[in-house]
């Protein structure tokens, strides 16, 4: 996940927000805004950043990271610590969205038993085994996939 991402999920997560709440305040689809908090590199207008800046009441430096000491919030890295898991439940949801099956048929793509997929999703980090696994059904590298669930952040 960017920096970007981490500080809208932060963001979100202090104004008890969900994805598709807030990709409503500002008129984009939860979908885009989704990639959005996981990837810079889609185009986003400035009067989408307004809006989100005005949603969380915070400045567009502020949003996009240019003021503010995130490592001086000790809420916010506990935030960013412990939430391996949910970066990884999304990737695994948004993969599932992109491919139209359902968690069940995932577990067995991976060949990750449903159990494990039920830990996950109940805030448990999986070990290098499983990690390894959901990169290759989704085809990414292992160190790809954990760079995007935030291990090397």
């Amino acid at each position: 996940m960017s920096e970007l991402g981490q500080r809208l999920k932060w963001l979100r997560y202090k104004k008890n927000i969900s994805q598709a709440e807030l990709a409503k305040m500002i008129n984009m689809d939860r979908g885009s805004y989704a990639k959005l908090e996981y990837r810079e590199d889609l185009p986003v207008t400035l009067d989408k950043f307004i809006r989100m800046a005005d949603v969380f009441e915070v400045s567009l430096d502020y949003l996009v990271g240019r003021t503010g000491d995130k490592f001086k919030d000790r809420e916010y890295i506990e935030f960013v610590l412990v939430n391996k898991s949910d970066r990884i439940l999304e990737i695994v949801k948004l993969y599932c969205n992109e491919k139209k099956i359902t968690l069940n048929e995932f577990s067995k793509l991976s060949g990750v038993d449903r159990t494990t997929v039920y830990k996950i999703e109940n805030g448990n980090e999986p070990g290098i085994r499983t990690l390894r696994k959901l990169a290759a059904v989704m085809g990414y590298g292992l160190e790809e996939f954990m760079r995007e669930c935030g291990y090397f952040e």
